[in-house]
């Protein structure tokens, strides 16, 4: 494993209990010291750069509904979206590890048929080459390479289900030598496999992008708790 130098400023920036924080942990927020309300009036004080962007509709830190702790982030219907930025600043640069991991706990307190991205990552060329979906058919999908000129893209059911109002652990792996991610679900390995990312990605990742569901009712949402990316094996029994 590769050391991963975080600057002081940096890692006060986004390092947040009450996930315990490793040195090769890029981030990990629990949203415990945030405040409760609109999460950009309530925020930490922090570095612009790392600040959260509110693309679409409305994003909470709520207490309500939590995976861990006391607080999670709640996104709304109509699909709200938020992102999360981590590659700027002068001297500060993302994780460059070749295999990377991504960790979070999603809770959809929506119908099964309202499609959610739950996770999209964009590197630094803006290409988003690796997207998670809560399908509208029950099935957690991603974006992958077809290898076809004509259809580049695809979206490939990874034979995992999601299911309303339960908290579901999402696990990715990615391996940028080798350009290929696998998903874990609730710590089980996806029976699709690994799988091509949707573009070439040097590891170089500046954002992740959240989304509520594509639902009109006002009573739907979709919650987010105990985010985490490292470039160590959060499945690992024996990682403290």
């Amino acid at each position: 494993m590769k050391p991963i130098r975080l600057l002081p400023a940096f890692a006060a920036a986004v390092l947040f209990l009450p996930l315990a924080v490793r040195a090769d942990d890029l981030f990990a927020i629990g949203f415990e010291d945030y405040g409760a309300g609109d999460i950009l009036d309530t925020q930490p004080s922090q570095s612009e750069t790392y600040r959260w962007r509110m693309d679409k509709g409305k994003a909470v830190v709520q207490t309500n509904l939590v995976h861990n702790g006391k607080q999670a982030l709640r996104l709304e219907s109509n699909r709200a979206a938020i992102t999360r930025r981590f590659d700027g600043g002068k001297d500060i640069q993302p994780l460059s590890s070749s295999t990377q991991y991504y960790d979070s706990w999603v809770y959809p307190a929506c119908p099964p048929n309202a499609f959610t991205v739950v996770a999209r990552f964009i590197d630094l060329t803006g290409n988003n080459f690796v997207d998670l979906y809560f399908a509208n058919d029950g099935a957690i999908k991603l974006v992958a390479a077809s290898g076809e000129k004509a259809n580049p893209r695809k979206l490939v059911d990874s034979g995992a289900q999601w299911t309303p109002n339960e908290w579901h652990r999402l696990t990715l792996k990615m391996d940028f030598a080798a350009q290929k991610q696998q998903l874990w679900v609730n710590g089980k390995p996806v029976p699709a496999g690994p799988q091509p990312f949707a573009g070439p990605c040097d590891g170089r990742i500046c954002s992740v992008t959240f989304e509520g569901p594509d639902a009109k009712s006002e009573e739907d949402f979709v919650c987010y708790d105990d985010l985490r990316w490292s470039d160590a094996d959060p499945l690992n029994k024996k990682q403290p």
